[in-house]
């Protein structure tokens, strides 16, 4: 999968998290080829999929097949999932959503109860999110 990698600093780039482990996630597993390829920082580390409070670590997440990224030659969106399943499915699913991240451009403020953003604006260009398909 082609798209620049997510350079979200020392946050996650789903949910905002920066306290607890934070891991750099090749968005295609190295197994696949994915080496050299782009890669996005996400919260916990391994296969973990939730904390003591019982809320999900992203990494786990995309470990199972639970966290799905997608980029459509402008944006990255992603979409999680209750059961894994392989991405061609996923891209069938409603429910993608623009991933926040700066992308070097602009800061957006993160909170644990933020609701998800349904337009991203980067300087000079206002990208309403659409899905993948």
């Amino acid at each position: 999968m082609k798209g620049p990698s997510i350079d979200s600093g020392r946050r996650c780039a789903i949910c905002g998290r920066t306290s607890g482990p934070l891991e750099r996630h090749h968005i295609v597993f190295r197994s696949q080829g994915g080496e050299n390829g782009p890669t996005i920082t996400l919260c916990g580390h391994g296969n973990g999929l939730q904390d003591s409070s019982g809320r999900f670590f992203h990494h786990g997440l995309a470990h199972t097949h639970r966290l799905h990224l997608w980029w459509d030659g402008r944006e990255w969106s992603y979409l999680e999932t209750d059961e894994p399943m392989k991405l061609e499915r996923a891209l069938k699913l409603d429910g993608w959503k623009p991933i926040p991240w700066s992308g070097g451009e602009k800061e957006i403020e993160y909170s644990d109860d933020m609701p998800w953003l349904h337009t991203i604006t980067k300087p000079e260009v206002h990208y309403v999110w659409e899905p993948p398909f």
